[in-house]
């Protein structure tokens, strides 16, 4: 009990059962007492906190304490209990009580078991979806499920034919968000026979963005006439939705009017459809050494030779991304390997696990491994394992070493990934090492790699340096090059993302930071001190799941896997159910979202102020 007399200890004097179930939940300990005796607390809200917290734990230890927490005279406490069961393997337990539920807390458990359910899950899910009452969450949760099913078996159908022929008359519901979330749906499903319901959708109002995206991923002719119409709609996410999907009919028409659209996201959805058929294009194309790749073959090196001495690092990093495709152009990778900026080596370094390890491409791939850097390490590590070289394992034994003793988990976690290709006893003997890890995140890493199970086990608590004094901020006034914009944070819902950020926003961190990351019609993403996404501010936060979901201008932490947040968040072009549940929301956009519309990859962040409730400055109190 040391840890805890420790930790009880580091509690400011005003802390009360809220600070002290924020500080256990922080501490990542298995449940138990003091956090468990909070749960019987006579003050609703402290029953609540504690159940919040068995969930963002999401050790298996919980489960029964939370279905007890199903009984709790307070909706507020069963409610939480239901979504937290969400967060946890928590199958059977959650439909056994899904007979009994009271509505709200009904819905809460659908929506659990398609989080994290199976077999049994997909048994229920044509009763749910007949549900009127259910059939909205069921659809959306069906999404998700779909989702995760593809990733881990992508050679068997999501859902069975049952829940896609209801999901399909779904489409038709007067009810607007059953539609949208049936073909939701069966968009992740890629089910072709939903492709008629869709052409439908089409032309209600309302349901244009859901059926452009249904047909960007399902091929249906029939559907060129309206979603050529699409192409003049006033928002630019209807528009680049419709590009996607008249690239896939290959359209070169229709891709003509795209590249000349005023928004950079159109033009490059379009640029990201092309392919050999596109070749009427070129003249538009010749900026885009990617684009020239798909669409020329082997005839884009001449243009992607004088694209890797362009001025501008991203046309640079897109030539090393293009030569993927390019293996003999070994000559030019290596020269792309050596660029002064370590974005385009990163590139170039992805691409080399294409090519063949002749010597001079080996020596700078192998420099990289002994370089110690917090990227281009890990993707040299990639590049040895796809060529199973063994003589370099020593340096990659070496490399692990460093930054496990750095005690930097999110590097590790690459490299052990890349031991897994070698079939030498010394990368064995590595990773069963590491599969005993205290660090949750790397002991999963490395069972995965050994072929074992990885079943959920209490994580270490994360390297937090950031105290929280009192209050915290309201909202925050982000000024870039392009304008500014104003987020409102759940501090309440998340206190220590919040508090992570006000400390990060306080002390100038992502003054002059540069945008990293823009995928239209998904995310913007900044925050990395390196600009490129590898990097951090030196330390971790834990997760602080929630009930807020992913929508339009909503603001979540990034991850590299649980309790591995930083300084990098992301603003959502759009409603994301698949991230809903799995990365803290900790804000909403509440101004500007135009601005953010408008942000790209390489755009800055100028100053950050942080606001009180009634929009005065605001700074941390002592």
């Amino acid at each position: 009990m040391r840890w805890l007399l420790l930790l009880l200890l580091t509690l400011p004097v005003w802390a009360g059962p809220l600070d002290e179930i924020e500080a256990l939940e922080h501490s990542r300990r298995p449940p138990g007492p003091p956090l468990t005796t909070y749960l019987t607390d006579a003050d609703p809200a402290v029953r609540a906190r504690a159940v919040v917290a068995l969930g963002r734990l999401q050790n298996p230890k919980g489960i029964p304490l939370l279905v007890k927490a199903l009984e709790d005279p307070e909706s507020s406490v069963r409610e939480e209990a239901a979504f937290a069961l969400g967060q946890l393997p928590a199958e059977s337990e959650v439909l056994n009580q899904l007979g009994s539920a009271q509505p709200t807390i009904k819905l809460l458990l659908v929506e659990a078991a398609l989080k994290t359910g199976g077999a049994a899950t997909l048994a229920q899910l044509p009763s749910w979806l007949d549900d009127p009452d259910l059939a909205a969450t069921a659809a959306l949760g069906a999404g998700r499920y779909a989702i995760r099913r593809k990733r881990s078996r992508p050679d068997i159908p999501a859902l069975d034919q049952a829940s896609l022929g209801r999901l399909r008359k779904l489409v038709g519901s007067s009810d607007l968000e059953t539609a949208r979330n049936a073909l939701y749906a069966l968009t992740a499903s890629e089910d072709a026979e939903a492709a008629p319901m869709a052409l439908e959708a089409l032309e209600r109002q309302a349901m244009g963005l859901s059926a452009a995206r249904y047909f960007g991923a399902v091929t249906y002719p029939q559907a060129r006439p309206d979603l050529g119409k699409l192409q003049g709609h006033k928002m630019w996410r209807i528009r680049a939705a419709a590009a996607k999907a008249l690239a896939r009919l290959e359209d070169v028409e229709a891709m003509r009017t795209a590249l000349a659209d005023p928004s950079p996201h159109v033009r490059q959805t379009a640029l990201a459809g092309l392919g050999p058929w596109a070749l009427p294009l070129l003249p538009q194309l010749v900026d885009d050494p990617q684009a020239l790749a798909r669409v020329l073959g082997e005839k884009a090196l001449p243009y992607l030779e004088g694209h890797s001495l362009a001025l501008d690092w991203r046309t640079r990093k897109a030539s090393a991304a293009a030569l993927t495709d390019f293996p003999q152009a070994t000559p030019l990778l290596v020269r792309l390997l050596n660029d002064p900026d370590r974005r385009v080596a990163e590139a170039a370094l992805e691409s080399a696990t294409r090519f063949k390890p002749e010597p001079r491409l080996r020596g700078a791939v192998l420099t990289y491994l002994h370089q110690r850097d917090l990227a281009l390490t890990p993707l040299a590590a990639d590049v040895v394992a796809a060529w199973n070289d063994s003589e370099a394992l020593p340096a990659l034994l070496e490399a692990i070493d460093f930054f496990t003793a750095q005690d930097d988990s999110e590097t590790v976690q690459g490299m052990l990934s890349a031991l897994a290709n070698f079939k030498d006893p010394r990368a064995r003997t590595r990773l069963e090492q590491a599969a005993k890890s205290p660090d949750a995140n790397l002991a999963g890493v490395a069972r995965k790699a050994l072929g074992l199970p990885t079943p959920t086990v209490p994580g270490a608590a994360p390297h937090d340096p950031v105290v929280r004094h009192g209050d915290l901020p309201a909202r925050a006034r982000i000024t870039t090059e392009k304008g500014s914009f104003t987020i409102v944070f759940f501090g309440a819902d998340a206190p220590r993302t919040t508090a992570n950020f006000a400390h990060l926003a306080s002390s100038g961190f992502w003054n002059g930071n540069q945008i990293h990351r823009v995928v239209p019609d998904f995310v913007v993403q900044a925050g990395c001190p390196r600009s490129d996404g590898w990097g951090g501010p030196g330390y971790t936060i834990g997760c602080e799941i929630n009930r807020h979901p992913y929508r339009r201008g909503t603001v979540g932490m990034a991850l590299a896997g649980k309790d591995t947040g930083g300084s990098q968040f992301f603003i959502c072009h759009s409603r994301q159910p698949r991230l809903d549940g799995n990365y803290t929301v900790f804000g909403q956009v509440e101004e500007g979202m135009d601005i953010v519309d408008r942000l790209q990859i390489g755009d800055h962040l100028l100053s950050i102020e942080l606001q009180g409730e009634s929009g005065q400055p605001w700074k941390p109190t002592r």
